[in-house]
């Protein structure tokens, strides 16, 4: 008798990998006879069984061996009623306690599973990729022959289901399918289903032989069905014809497509964050490029999408596919080659940009921008990113010029690490203060400069302001530049402008920069310079300038971090140095707590 027993305890016992094993075992069981003819009889159940992403609902049975032939009776139960009875009538097989050739016994075989109009809802106790399941379930499958000559019979019928699909962002309904067993394939005669406004269909068959894995040949038609909509991913609504061949494990799809609708989003323009490496336990992310990787989670990851290989999918853009970020709404065309091998896919081609929009946003300041022309192209690589080559146009109309000005934001870089850069084609030597400033008031800044009135102050702090917003994404591509395009060895590099903020007196700068650089020493270490710079006078550094950190991790939850900077403080008033420091150091000392929630 066993009661309770945990199933990682029993795996442990078998020397079977135990990870992702879940659930408690119940067992009555009687053993009698020889070693060579044992006589078994009992009851099993488990409980809140499962593996890895597989759930099992409360499984109960009985079973009775002689003379070699087992009989045997699972229910699987949920919520207190019987969703699935599997009876063995007849299993001819040796469970003999010594060594024998072939456990498999020549002799008649006969397994039944019954469900009669079960709840689909069952479902979502097996697996977490399904939630909100509704729909009925109805099947009389037999197992019947003999080892070998297994011959499978009955039919299942799914009746108005729906699901969603946390993975996918989509909820699927309608669903209905009628399957058929015959002999030593399970034969799918049709298969529907609803994904937004559109549908799937598919037919198609599963053959399992014996000595090889289960073959598979499906035809999958879709018709403007909604595959996809992770917010800040991509969002498709799709046509197309597949074909999915080859073993379960390792099938191959192949086919055409079209993206009728949808949208693939990139990092914003103006707003990247960067990855903090302050915290050792980040300490493999050494790339501060990194601003975002959407990507499926792990939720959907499953044996048979793993194996599954794409070759040569030709997907092509239809008439409404977009690229979008928080300030960007760009309309794309042209096709691209989709192909997979285990998890990594790979796409290869050129987008197309035919029309669309670019907001610059400068404090409380919006410009609207039109997409002339660009391109999106994939370079087959690994992470899916793709070059960017964008150029967006706005006119304005100068006030101290009395002329028109085309101020042109070419978006460059990559999806995953986008760059902005404002010109004035026409006048390509135009510093981008003068350029911030002609968009937002259409004057220069020697302009705004030369007007004295409150207007003019007022004015230039907006100015200011806008040029604020703009400098972290600069620095974040300099940041990106030293560690990824220069190979600068540092772990970590931090860049905080000072701004461009001018003194009422005389109109100089008075920002301070900082900048700092990090390493991870060892598992449990990191150390951290830092230097403050003002930005009227780069050239005025001296050792006092500097500070450090030191960071030591003392448990998986535990942090202490010790940092020494000097008091430093910029000032253009007339008669004073432009970086006044002084011999006060400040010292800090935290004891830092983190927990995930």
């Amino acid at each position: 008798s066993a009661l309770g027993v945990d199933m990682r305890d029993v795996m442990g016992l078998l020397q079977r990998d135990t990870v992702g094993v879940l659930g408690r075992a119940a067992a009555d069981v009687t053993i009698g006879g020889t070693a060579a003819a044992p006589l078994l009889r009992g009851t099993v159940s488990l409980a809140e069984g499962g593996y890895r992403d597989f759930r099992a609902p409360y499984l109960q049975g009985a079973f009775d061996y002689a003379a070699r032939q087992l009989q045997a009776t699972l229910v699987l139960w949920r919520t207190g009623k019987q969703a699935l009875i599997v009876a063995v009538d007849s299993l001819p097989i040796d469970l003999a306690f010594t060594a024998v050739r072939d456990r498999k016994v020549d002799g008649p075989l006969y397994v039944r599973a019954n469900a009669d109009s079960a709840d689909l809802g069952l479902l979502e106790a097996f697996t977490p990729n399904l939630r909100r399941v509704r729909g009925g379930i109805t099947a009389d499958v037999a197992l019947t022959g003999r080892w070998n000559d297994v011959r499978l019979g009955g039919t299942v019928e799914v009746i108005d289901a729906a699901a969603s699909i946390p993975g996918l962002g989509v909820r699927w309904e309608g669903l209905s399918a009628r399957v058929h067993l015959a002999k030593d394939s399970v034969v799918v005669d049709a298969l529907v289903v609803r994904g937004g406004e559109g549908s799937l269909n598919a037919t198609g068959w599963a053959r399992f032989e014996e000595g090889r894995s289960a073959q598979l040949d499906f035809a999958v038609r879709a018709d403007r069905f909604r595959a996809m909509d992770v917010r800040n991913f991509l969002t498709l609504v799709a046509t197309g014809r597949m074909q999915v061949r080859g073993p379960i494990f390792g099938a191959t799809l192949t086919g055409t497509g079209r993206a009728d609708e949808g949208a693939l989003y990139f990092a914003d323009l103006v707003t990247k964050q960067i990855v903090d490496l302050n915290d050792p336990a980040t300490a493999d992310l050494i790339d501060t490029a990194l601003v975002r990787q959407a990507r499926l989670g792990p939720s959907f990851s499953n044996q048979f999408i793993d194996a599954l290989r794409i070759n040569n999918f030709r997907l092509t853009v239809g008439e409404d596919f977009w690229l979008r970020s928080a300030d960007a709404n760009i309309k794309l065309s042209g096709a691209a080659v989709v192909n997979k091998v285990g998890r990594g896919y790979r796409l290869d081609g050129t987008l197309t940009a035919e029309r669309g929009s670019y907001t610059l946003k400068m404090g409380f300041i919006t410009r609207d921008f039109d997409v002339q022309r660009g391109t999106v192209r994939f370079l087959g690589t690994p992470d899916l990113n793709a070059e960017l080559d964008l150029t967006a146009q706005h006119r304005l109309k100068a006030a101290d010029a009395g002329t028109e000005i085309d101020i042109q934001a070419k978006i460059t870089g990559t999806l995953l690490v986008p760059k902005l850069t404002l010109i004035n084609p026409a006048n390509p030597q135009m510093v981008e203060t003068d350029i911030v400033s002609y968009l937002m008031f259409g004057r220069s800044t020697a302009g705004l400069q030369g007007n004295n009135t409150a207007e003019g102050a007022r004015q230039q702090r907006a100015v200011a302001t806008a040029w604020s917003y703009l400098l972290p994404a600069l620095s974040s591509e300099l940041e990106r530049s030293l560690i990824s395009d220069l190979g600068v060895p540092v772990d970590y590099i931090q860049i905080r402008p000072g701004g461009i903020g001018t003194n009422s007196i005389d109109g100089s700068a008075s920002g301070l920069a900082t900048v700092t650089a990090g390493w991870q020493v060892g598992r449990q270490t990191y150390v951290a310079l830092n230097a403050g710079v003002c930005t009227a006078n780069p050239s005025n550094v001296s050792y006092r300038n500097f500070g450090a950190s030191l960071e030591q991790r003392l448990h998986r939850d535990w942090r202490v971090s010790l940092s020494v900077e000097p008091v430093i403080a910029c000032s253009a008033a007339p008669g004073t140095s432009t970086l006044a420091t002084s011999s006060r150091y400040q010292l800090g000392l935290d004891l830092l707590w983190d927990r995930e929630y």
